[in-house]
């Protein structure tokens, strides 16, 4: 029996992926800590929140916004139009990658979330225990400090 092919790059080989999506065609998590056990469910969240991103891809346009945990934080990302991107509690050390521009952020602990542009650190949003909503997620006005509205 000849050899089968190699699989293309980014194609499922049947094990797990380490991404973690709230939508798969837009949004990755990536965990920083060690994968979750078989079968457990590391996000603790719905079937939706963790099924393998088929985007992790950086933003083409430019301006890659990463949110790190810095503590356990719950965060929503929702479109201007409300809808939910995605919401659940991100674990100490876990990132989310914001998959698109246009986005809003929802926290109840602005001061336990890091947020790097390209890499670069942006200001705070807020402190440690502050709610914040609709805070652009825009990678001027994160970096120019102006992206919390409130």
């Amino acid at each position: 029996m000849p050899d089968a092919p190699p699989a293309p790059a980014g194609a499922a080989t049947g094990s797990p992926s380490p991404a973690i999506a709230a939508d798969p065609q837009t949004a990755a998590l990536s965990p920083s800590a060690a994968a979750p056990p078989a079968g457990g469910n590391p996000a603790g969240g719905t079937p939706a929140d963790t099924a393998p991103s088929a985007d992790t891809a950086p933003n083409p346009a430019g301006g890659n916004i990463d949110i790190r945990a810095l503590a356990d934080c719950w965060i929503q990302v929702r479109a201007a139009n409300q809808t939910i991107v995605f919401s659940r509690v991100l674990k100490a050390g876990e990132t989310y990658r914001v998959p698109r521009a246009g986005l809003l952020l929802r926290t109840g602990n602005a001061g336990a979330l890091a947020v790097t542009v390209d890499g670069k650190p942006a200001p705070a949003i807020g402190g440690v225990g502050a709610m914040r909503r609709n805070v652009a997620l825009d990678p001027e006005a994160l970096l120019a400090g102006t992206a919390a509205r409130g």
